[in-house]
């Protein structure tokens, strides 16, 4: 295990960070079950048939997917949902931070990742174990102060690190608010 991945284990530890967060259309749910979850890149070269969430990708990293910790970009999600009159459901994938582990590049933004002082800072600055423990107030705590901070994970995440799922829509939406 590298230092970086010492760090991190460390903060997940410290935090007791169970699992990371991320959303997907639920049209997608077949293949995020047969070949796990993987960036816009990726699933254009392979030619995985998908529905995209964001399609205007602010931060500019189609390389990356995006992870919240404790709790959803809830602000974008709902977003998403009332400007499609919630025509569409979502799954909201648990995954276990370990992926976190696996020597993938990793880009910890404390607040939305389209902001400009993320997209204007250096990837070796936003990867750097320090930057995750950004997103917290206090050392006691595991709950990020920001609803949309977010780690921008380069590479697949693989279905065995998807613990389980949960269906979001206009019914239930409240309850992942936590």
């Amino acid at each position: 295990m590298t230092e970086r991945s010492r760090k991190i284990e460390e903060i997940l530890r410290r935090r007791e960070i169970d699992f990371l967060l991320h959303f997907s259309r639920d049209c997608n749910a077949d293949s995020i079950e047969e070949l796990g979850i993987f960036p816009v890149t990726e699933l254009e070269k392979r030619n995985i048939d998908y529905q995209k969430n964001d399609y205007k990708r602010l931060d500019g990293r189609k390389n990356c997917i995006s992870l919240s910790i404790y709790n959803i970009n809830y602000l974008f999600l709902r977003t998403l949902c009332h400007e499609q009159k919630w025509k569409y459901q979502y799954f909201i994938y648990y995954i276990n931070p370990k992926i976190l582990l696996e020597g993938n590049r990793s880009f910890f933004c404390y607040e939305n990742a389209a902001k400009s002082e993320f997209k204007n800072a250096s990837d070796e600055y936003l990867s750097q174990p320090e930057r995750l423990n950004d997103f917290f107030i206090g050392d006691n705590t595991n709950k990020p102060f920001s609803p949309q901070a977010e780690i921008l994970f380069e590479g697949n995440i693989p279905p065995k690190y998807i613990c389980e799922w949960k269906v979001f829509n206009h019914e239930n939406n409240y309850q992942y608010v936590l």
